[in-house]
């Protein structure tokens, strides 16, 4: 029985509602990519970027205390908690109903985000979604005069997290594909998940047998960076056979009896196996192993 993939769970950003908190607002607050705000016609309401990079703290990482707001964004300052009360008023002023205050302290928002989501798809293991979703970082292009190392941090460790996600629903799906023959499909989605996971933090060490099982399989280039990853790591990779070499067994032992004798043999690997050139290394690679396997 193989093992379920799994990745570390996120605070989901929004508690429920509860009596004294706002009604959910109509806007919604995109977070992946530039990070704007639209309203329900779908028209971007202007907010600055400092006033953004608090609903998004607020959006992905819960409700916060005052104080420790204040000392997040205006880290040092002796008028930080009138700096705040300043972006808080700025905030609802441009999107009413977009904050609630519990207590004297607390502060929060129910402002749908396409974060949100994206933890909701990862919940349903919702493959496309999750695709959809997760085109461009978190905050990838936010820029604020000054911020804390602190904020600057929680920005890096969200993008992690949220890669670590999508990694392991794209790779799940991967595997899916894969035990039901469909190669191809399934190294598309192992790639985004290497993809994402090398733009926003890095590939698991725990799945690169699963990334290289898929994208071998299916002889992908990136298959070859994951063996060499794996060999820094100490990481042993099974022997997969490509795809390519399965269907004529006398043919592939063949191949391997030549490739021996004549390790130039690589080039005729396209037009034997009805590979792209491309894909010719990862062939390339597995000759090298059978012949000492």
């Amino acid at each position: 029985m193989r093992r379920q993939l799994t990745a570390p769970r996120l605070h989901r950003g929004q508690e429920p509602l509860t009596a004294g908190s706002a009604t959910r607002c109509a806007a919604r607050l995109n977070l992946l990519g530039r990070p704007h705000l639209v309203d329900r016609e779908g028209d971007e309401t202007a907010l600055q970027p400092l006033s953004l990079a608090v609903l998004a703290y607020l959006a992905a990482g819960g409700p916060r205390d005052r104080d420790h707001l204040a000392e997040l964004f205006w880290h040092g300052s002796k008028n930080g908690l009138n700096s705040l009360s300043t972006t808080l008023n700025r905030i609802r002023a441009a999107v009413p109903g977009g904050l609630w205050v519990r207590g004297n302290s607390l502060v929060g928002t129910d402002l749908a985000s396409d974060v949100c989501d994206l933890r909701d798809a990862f919940e349903r293991s919702d493959f496309e979604t999750v695709t959809r979703l997760h085109e461009a970082s978190f905050l990838g292009s936010l820029k604020l005069r000054r911020q804390s190392p602190e904020f600057e941090q929680w920005v890096l460790d969200t993008r992690t997290n949220l890669a670590s996600m999508t990694e392991v629903t794209l790779l799940q799906r991967g595997r899916d594909l894969l035990d039901i023959g469909e190669y191809r499909a399934a190294a598309i989605a192992a790639e985004k998940a290497w993809e994402i996971t090398m733009r926003d933090g890095f590939p698991s060490p725990d799945y690169f047998k699963v990334y290289h099982r898929i994208l071998a399989s299916a002889s992908r280039p990136t298959s070859n960076v994951v063996r060499t990853m794996a060999k820094e790591f100490g990481i042993e990779l099974e022997l997969v056979e490509p795809m390519a070499l399965g269907p004529n067994r006398s043919r592939t032992t063949r191949l391997i009896t030549d490739f021996n004798r004549n390790p130039d043999a690589e080039q005729d690997i396209p037009q034997r196996f009805g590979v792209k050139r491309r894909a010719t290394k990862p062939v390339v690679a597995y000759l090298q192993e059978a012949q000492v396997a």
